[in-house]
């Protein structure tokens, strides 16, 4: 009975140090420079690996090099010629695939070991029309109301009106891809 209790104890310490290891990463992450990508690769221990939609590496470098490789980090262009404040440095097919990949990938919780927000969440209180939960959602996400031309389109996708009532906040299921969607859009990338 000894020796059983002894393996259960190791086993126990084993998944706590676990998750000291994780929430000791998470709160240090949030101390980083979100365009630090060489001190957020740092975190991972050598095995340590990472895993989604816009690829996998392992070890510190090998996460380093694969999150190069999305392109280029907002104001991560380094001297001597400084950080370029124009939109057309930072586009390119790649990057843009790969920003829309990683909103999904945050948006389902695609990645393992970390915990994700449910999408229907980032909506708040229930609002009574689907109109109302749009504007929510773009003021939360993008921090400015979306032309009313875009807002159309995003009813469409949904199949809705302005003043359908909501019934559920997840819409349906829909919201799954209506978030990322939002975070696709032109107004994320607008300052």
């Amino acid at each position: 009975m000894s020796a059983e209790l002894d393996e259960l104890r190791a086993r126990v310490r084993v998944l706590e140090d676990r998750e000291e290891i994780r929430q000791l990463l998470q709160e240090y992450r949030r101390t980083l420079d979100a365009r630090d990508m060489r001190a957020y690769s740092a975190l991972f221990a050598a095995e340590g690996s990472w895993s989604g939609k816009s690829g996998s590496a392992t070890g510190p470098d090998g996460i380093h090099d694969m999150l190069n490789q999305l392109g280029h980090a907002p104001l991560n262009w380094g001297p001597p010629d400084g950080y370029p404040d124009v939109g057309d440095y930072w586009g390119s097919a790649h990057a843009t695939l790969g920003m829309w990949n990683s909103h999904r990938q945050l948006v389902l919780g695609s990645n393992k070991g970390l915990t994700y927000p449910k999408p229907e969440t980032f909506v708040g209180l229930q609002p009574a029309t689907v109109g109302q939960y749009l504007d929510t959602v773009a003021l939360r996400l993008v921090h400015q109301p979306m032309t009313a031309a875009h807002k159309q389109a995003l009813l469409t996708f949904l199949g809705a009106k302005n003043d359908t009532v909501v019934k559920d906040l997840r819409l349906g299921g829909k919201v799954d891809q209506l978030i990322p969607l939002v975070l696709d859009s032109v107004y994320h990338a607008l300052r």
